[in-house]
């Protein structure tokens, strides 16, 4: 699975996702600071990446635009530090799920996506679109 970080997030995200094997980069890693959401959601499609953002509601919309994209993750908005364990619980989520799926956790992301509930911070996904 190769995952992209959106610039609203740590950029240290990418240690946690290269730890459980997935290739990974961000918006700062590529400069692209900056860049508009539609521009980017291009490049994160046309590059096969999950996007990861906590800028929900205009990735979402993008996403509804594609019959067929990569996947989606929202975090919920919380300070930077903490970003990086819920995002290793979704890193955990996706794997376990896919793994019950029989699937890759790339593949099992496609068309899907996966949030972090801000109340109790569990994880839920559905498809998208």
């Amino acid at each position: 699975m190769k995952l992209w970080i959106d610039e609203d997030l740590t950029p240290r995200l990418v240690d946690p996702a290269h730890a459980h094997g997935y290739e990974a980069t961000s918006n700062r890693d590529r400069g692209l600071l900056g860049a508009t959401d539609a521009a980017l959601y291009e490049i994160v499609v046309d590059g096969d990446y999950v996007f990861v953002t906590n800028n929900e509601q205009d990735f979402r919309r993008l996403c509804r635009g594609h019959d067929l994209h990569p996947g989606l993750i929202v975090l919920a908005e919380r300070i930077r530090v903490e970003q990086v364990a819920m995002f290793e619980r979704v890193l955990d989520y996706i794997e376990q799920h896919a793994a019950r799926a029989g699937e890759a956790p790339g593949s099992w992301m496609v068309n899907r996506v996966v949030e972090v509930d801000d109340t109790t911070e569990g994880c839920s996904d559905h498809p998208l679109p």
